[in-house]
């Protein structure tokens, strides 16, 4: 089997929920990018759960995973930050946060306890204008779309190559179309 064709494989089991070693899925276009923040040494927390101290470097999938229990539908896309002594920021990033890495300023001047915010709440620790979070939206919304577009056609790709059956790319095509 050629490797194109073995990453497609990877990938359309991916699609269908199976879980891939890490090491397998490198190269296949996921990107990776940096958390960093003032003060360093703040917890990371993605929907897969605590991933390591800033700074730190994530990939795409830590936070856009493929599969997810449905109790986690609210944690998806979104990076918690966490330092003693500091508000939890909450940011989902934007496709030009990864491409640039994110660089953020937790706000210590209070406790964690007087502000602290819920991780599934969506909200941020910082204020944010109502244009700029309705920009933000767009850009999620955006970037949803955008990533189901790419999911639909490598879909179509593994059809077209003959690794999936009709009955399968249908199986998969509803669950990218239903996902939120």
């Amino acid at each position: 089997m050629k490797v194109s064709q073995q990453l497609l494989a990877l990938s359309c089991l991916t699609l269908l929920g199976w879980t891939a070693p890490v090491g397998a899925i490198d190269g296949a276009g996921i990107r990776s990018f940096t958390v960093e923040s003032e003060p360093s040494g703040a917890e990371v927390v993605t929907i897969k759960g605590h991933q390591g101290t800033t700074p730190l470097t994530l990939d795409e999938r830590d936070i856009y995973p493929n599969s997810y229990p449905p109790e986690k539908t609210d944690q998806y896309g979104m990076v918690t930050l966490r330092k003693s002594g500091c508000r939890e920021m909450n940011i989902r990033p934007s496709d030009s946060d990864i491409a640039n890495g994110l660089s953020l300023e937790l706000d210590c001047g209070q406790t964690a306890s007087a502000g602290s915010n819920d991780a599934r709440s969506g909200n941020t620790a910082r204020s944010v204008p109502e244009a700029e979070k309705a920009e933000s939206n767009s850009r999620e919304s955006d970037a949803v779309a955008s990533r189901k577009l790419e999911q639909l056609r490598f879909l179509q790709e593994l059809l077209d190559e003959g690794l999936i059956t009709a009955e399968e790319e249908a199986t998969i095509r509803k669950r990218i179309l239903e996902q939120p």
